[in-house]
């Protein structure tokens, strides 16, 4: 591929959000009403490709996970959306204004349309129920319908597409490792084929090696069926590896949104670049990072453009 084949490849990335939304988040504000207000998110304007990888990257406590909840209107008092709106493009064609939703409808839109990795998402499965008792329901609440023996069926092949055996649905969340608590919480948020999935630091805490894995399947997934991800993490390099596109966030505000290797070879903001010169590499010049090279950063936007419009089939 020609250089002049590969920015227009990577113009058809960053364009296709745009073109195709799946979500968009129209200057969105969060305070949090304490004794002294505190303005968590600021203004925040973002849209979401259907089928786009978007990486939310800042320091701890920039309001990243503040965002995500607001999302999936998931907010406790005393945080409130002060202004803006959050709207849900369907595949079907029509457009959900979140904030409008309540009761019965909210919950049956969250898991179903929007689902979510939490942040620490290892230690949120239940320690005393089994892992089959725990994703059929899933099923039990969003699908009822559903028989028990398709439920069951359903469950095993969830772990299967996460890389786990089925034979660990009998299996507690002890006798589980911190990579599969991981893929299984990933498998219990795609249960219901949503069309985007938030994830809040997923691979917090995991060491490096199962850390590349999850990054694997996460991408693996996302082409097989297409839902949108916004993945959130302090790690800029990882969101390098993995994003199409990178927003910046820092003290509530998106300092810098674009292409993830624009970001990476030609970052506008001062903040930006002091992240990417933060990052030391065994050997080399402080700020040279990047766990793969260049050109495979690239190479997954071209991939990502070539097969756009995936997620709308």
């Amino acid at each position: 591929m020609s250089a002049t084949e590969s920015r227009e490849a990577r113009a058809a990335a960053r364009a296709s959000h745009e073109a195709n939304p799946v979500l968009t988040i129209d200057h969105v504000s969060v305070d949090y009403l304490a004794q002294r207000t505190v303005h968590a998110v600021k203004d925040v304007s973002l849209t979401l490709g259907r089928g786009e990888i978007l990486g939310l990257a800042g320091e701890s406590g920039c309001g990243k996970s503040t965002l995500a909840y607001a999302i999936n209107r998931l907010l406790k008092p005393p945080a409130v959306v002060s202004s803006g709106t959050i709207s849900f493009h369907s595949r079907e064609g029509y457009t959900i204004d979140l904030g409008s939703l309540h009761g019965d409808d909210l919950r049956a839109f969250r898991w179903d349309r929007i689902s979510m990795v939490f942040q620490g998402a290892m230690n949120s499965l239940n320690p005393v129920i089994s892992i089959r008792a725990q994703l059929e329901d899933v099923f039990t609440t969003h699908r009822p319908e559903m028989s028990k023996k398709e439920r069951r069926e359903r469950c095993g092949e969830l772990l299967e597409r996460v890389g786990v055996d089925r034979s660990r649905l009998r299996s507690f969340p002890h006798e589980l490792s911190g990579g599969m608590r991981q893929r299984v919480m990933i498998a219990m948020a795609m249960a219901l084929d949503p069309q985007v999935m938030i994830m809040d630091e997923p691979t917090t805490a995991l060491d490096v090696v199962v850390q590349r894995e999850i990054l694997r399947e996460i991408t693996r997934l996302r082409a097989e069926l297409g839902f949108a991800v916004i993945f959130i993490t302090h790690d800029l390099p990882l969101l390098l590896e993995i994003s199409d596109r990178i927003a910046v966030m820092r003290e509530g505000e998106i300092v810098e949104l674009g292409g993830a290797v624009d970001v990476y070879t030609n970052p506008q903001h001062e903040y930006t670049k002091r992240l990417l010169a933060s990052f030391p590499r065994l050997t080399g010049e402080r700020g040279d990072f990047a766990r793969g090279s260049h050109d495979r950063t690239a190479g997954s936007h071209e991939a990502h453009a070539s097969n756009d419009g995936r997620g709308a089939e």
